[in-house]
């Protein structure tokens, strides 16, 4: 990756340069240097970009949805957020400037495919952005703005769901230059898959919004029987394991800058997987997900990693290891199981229970197989009444939830979830927030980030208008939060 990323620096130098029409330029222009590249030599790095963004943003998502507590950078107490920034700035700088470049070369060399790909990934990204965030710059991106002006985020919405239709539209298409496949590390040029994945995408997005009298649960799922059909169709790739090739979550990507290795299983995740407030019956996935600890065997997280709950080292899980946490464990966009899963939920609220059930039992069997769990296993935890219901009677939105909190690992879209739902313990039993929250935050639970210092230093006015400086700015509902 260090190579490709060298080769799109100087490609975006040379386009930036070339740009420019005045003499000195054009006296000084090196005849033997790239003046441009081909969307096959770029799609590499924006794909692996995407992965990397997801990483960081699930940094802070995870301690919020306390799936994991950290020792640094991420506070437990969420006084604040330092990765915050990285997110935000991978989105427009690792993704956004080298895709948009992408899209500009396909379309100049007629590669429709490729233009479909970064349409996608455009998509994707940014709505992982505005999910964060709330209110982000779309309009005013990528077109050299000092001071861009920020969208709000339903608009930002509206322009993603086009995108994905245009994607679909693109990669469609019989009028495609180049072969996908010569750059396309996620699918290997399956146009097919990537068709699915806009299919899933749009239906993550529109499932969003279930706060809005709007929400319409049989869109969702006409979309979801067009998306994935298969975890063969997860949107990631199999990562080598060597530096800067390396899941995110595993020792040596987290090594690299990210802080993973000051990170420790939250107790609310362990204790659900041990089957404490879900009616006593252990997952047979913990021992696929979760170490024990070295003292005595047990699996135990802790809620505060800075002071590991009063524990010694040896008295808690290990970080690595496991399923999440290798060095080459995919750490896809989407999965088969989270599309289950958004039709599990969009059936149960169109009052479809049957096929809520049927697709809930799908994403469960989905995801234990992935991460191991034997099939005799998995038929015994299906037939147990305490953590399945064996009747569409007995199904609850609560099982739906909280079937897709064990299963996405550290997505940040649980994150989106539980603001969805309210953090409600109905929906996730014994849910708390940390000891000590931040008090500027009266109690409540925190909706979007906090905007990133570099708008906040460069971008002042546009950051006052939106209420960035605000005190309450983190506990304000994003926009599809808010019930209408």
């Amino acid at each position: 990756m260090k190579i490709i990323k060298n080769i799109l620096a100087i490609a975006f130098l040379a386009i930036v340069f070339q740009s420019c029409s005045n003499d000195f330029f054009d006296i000084n222009e090196d005849p033997n240097g790239p003046t441009s590249t081909t969307p096959d030599k770029m799609m590499p790095s924006v794909i692996d970009g995407t992965m990397n963004m997801m990483g960081l943003t699930s940094f802070v998502t995870t301690t919020i949805t306390q799936h994991r507590s950290f020792t640094w950078g991420v506070p437990n107490d969420w006084s604040t957020f330092a990765w915050t920034n990285y997110s935000f700035q991978n989105n427009y700088w690792r993704v956004g400037s080298n895709n948009e470049l992408m899209m500009q070369f396909a379309e100049e060399e007629g590669s429709l495919h490729y233009r479909g790909a970064g349409k996608l990934i455009k998509a994707f990204a940014f709505s992982v952005t505005v999910d964060f965030f709330g209110d982000v710059y779309y309009t005013d991106a990528f077109k050299g703005v000092s001071q861009p002006k920020f969208d709000d985020g339903e608009f930002v919405y509206r322009e993603l769901l086009n995108l994905c239709d245009e994607g679909i539209s693109d990669l469609q298409s019989n009028n495609n230059f180049r072969p996908l496949s010569e750059g396309d590390i996620m699918y290997n040029g399956d146009l097919n898959k990537w068709i699915r994945f806009g299919y899933s995408l749009k239906a993550r997005l529109l499932n969003h919004l279930t706060k809005k009298s709007y929400y319409d649960p049989s869109e969702v799922l006409s979309l979801v029987d067009q998306g994935f059909t298969s975890t063969t169709d997860d949107a990631g790739f199999v990562y080598s394991g060597a530096w800067e090739q390396s899941n995110p979550w595993g020792p040596t990507g987290s090594s690299d800058g990210y802080g993973g290795y000051s990170t420790f299983w939250h107790k609310t995740v362990v204790d659900y997987l041990k089957g404490d407030n879900l009616g006593g019956v252990e997952d047979p996935r913990i021992n696929f997900i979760v170490n024990t600890a070295a003292a005595d065997g047990e699996y135990r997280g802790v809620k505060d990693g800075n002071t590991l709950d009063g524990m010694n080292a040896d008295m808690v899980s290990p970080t690595f290891g496991k399923y999440y946490t290798t060095d080459t464990t995919p750490y896809p966009l989407m999965t088969f199981e989270e599309v289950k899963f958004i039709e599990a939920e969009a059936a149960f609220l169109a009052d479809n229970k049957n096929r809520a059930l049927s697709a809930l039992e799908s994403g469960v069997i989905a995801n234990m197989l992935k991460v191991g769990v034997s099939q005799v296993d998995i038929d015994a935890y299906l037939a147990n009444p305490t953590v399945f219901p064996q009747t569409t009677a007995s199904l609850t939105l609560s099982h739906i939830m909280m079937q897709k909190y064990l299963s996405l690992g550290f997505n940040p879209e649980i994150w989106v979830d539980m603001r969805r739902h309210d953090y409600s313990t109905n929906i996730y039993p014994a849910l708390q927030q940390p000891d000590n929250p931040n008090a500027a935050f009266g109690g409540e639970w925190i909706r979007r980030m906090e905007v990133f210092s570099t708008e906040i230093q460069y971008n002042p006015a546009e950051v006052e208008r939106i209420g960035g400086n605000d005190s309450d700015y983190m506990i304000k509902k994003v926009w599809w939060d808010i019930e209408e």
